[in-house]
């Protein structure tokens, strides 16, 4: 079960389980997969000896408690059958992916601007396909620095995808159409980003840009 999360909840909320099947589940299951546990608490638990989920249940609250806030001590008491955390304050889904950087020297050419857009929608777009989510709006933006004595400026293009996607050269395309209209001569450039929003699950995507066979070519 490593690597898939596990909503920890009450049978009170909802989840049926006899209680052999539980012991025998939360002994499978690494503590770090539990919903809670991040991977530096994971780490903690780990070092006093808490490996699984079913060791993290039987664990002293008090001491959780000192070490991983109330946060913790509901965790277990989760575990162990006393539902604490309302459903509503369960992790939600990623809204938005953003990637952007201040560059080190400013910089007034599009040609690097080019290159530093195509890193950063690269980055983006990977981790689109980690969340296994595809994007249904691009926004690419550059602005100056507010610190510099020259001339000031700050703009952004926002392209709503006809099929929402998670392909590298589809959201490239529209970074660098965007970064082409907005650009000005003359400017110097301290930062420069992408952002994708109105993501969904990527599991089935329909005809793209480039048409299905290209477009499944580029996701492989």
């Amino acid at each position: 079960m490593r690597g898939r999360p596990v909503v920890v909840l009450s049978n009170n909320d909802g989840c049926v389980i006899s209680r052999s099947r539980e012991a025998k589940v939360l002994g499978e299951t690494h503590v770090g997969d539990v919903w809670g546990v991040g991977a530096a608490y994971a780490r903690l638990l780990k070092g006093k000896g808490i490996e699984t989920a079913r060791q993290l249940r039987d664990a002293d609250r008090r001491w959780v408690r000192q070490r991983m806030t109330v946060v913790g001590a509901r965790i277990v008491e989760e575990l162990r059958g006393v539902s604490c955390i309302p459903l509503e304050k369960c992790p939600q889904g990623r809204k938005s992916v953003t990637c952007s950087r201040s560059f080190g020297v400013l910089v007034e050419s599009l040609e690097e601007l080019r290159e530093a857009d195509a890193v950063y929608m690269s980055k983006a777009a990977e981790r689109l396909r980690r969340s296994r989510l595809a994007a249904g709006v691009a926004t690419v933006f550059i602005n100056t620095s507010r610190f510099d004595p020259g001339a000031q400026y700050r703009n952004s293009a926002t392209f709503e995808l006809a099929y929402s996607t998670d392909s590298t050269d589809e959201l490239l395309a529209w970074a660098l159409k965007g970064l082409e209209q907005i650009y000005r001569p003359g400017y110097r450039y301290k930062k420069a980003g992408v952002m994708l929003n109105r993501l969904s699950p990527a599991g089935q995507l329909s005809m793209r840009l480039f048409g299905d066979e290209r477009f499944e070519k580029s996701r492989r």
